[in-house]
């Protein structure tokens, strides 16, 4: 089974209806919206999974789900294997990912919590702003241009 709908049919095994599992139904639905960016509403992917929400047990939805992420593809989306390898690890070790009093595993869990939502990219540990590479890309420029003319008005070093 891939590792995409592994991650759904055992995130709706797991009971996204319990209170005590925020976090598992936080990470799938992450991969959910996932989906829902990537193929649409209307696609069979996304169709299949809402199929299998409505009768988890039923091995025939899970297989044309398994058949739907393999004929779209899905299955070779990094960033959907990426989600549905968190949403798999949420599943099997749910406390592990437990905010403790350190900070360091708070900003773990937030920097995992948007990676899995799509509302965010993490890179080597730091959030990424998503959606503004104008603003970036603005900023960068007039720095390199104040630091250009800072080097342009240094008086050259004569011997």
């Amino acid at each position: 089974m891939d590792p995409i709908t592994a991650a759904i049919v055992s995130a709706l095994a797991a009971g996204l209806a319990d209170v005590g599992k925020e976090g598992i139904r936080d990470a799938y639905q992450g991969l959910k919206s996932l989906l829902y960016r990537k193929f649409g509403p209307q696609s069979s992917v996304f169709k299949a999974v809402e199929d299998l929400e409505s009768n988890p047990s039923s091995p025939a939805r899970k297989a044309v789900l398994q058949e739907e992420v393999a004929q779209s593809r899905a299955d070779r989306d990094p960033e959907l294997l990426r989600t549905a390898n968190y949403v798999i690890q949420k599943v099997q070790y749910p406390s592990s990912m437990k905010q403790s009093g350190t900070g360091n595993m708070q900003v773990q869990e937030a920097q995992q919590i948007l990676a899995a939502s799509g509302q965010g990219n993490t890179l080597a540990g730091r959030n990424i702003i998503n959606g503004r590479p104008g603003v970036v890309a603005f900023v960068s420029i007039v720095l390199v241009a104040i630091f250009a003319f800072v080097l342009w008005q240094i008086p050259p070093f004569e011997s």
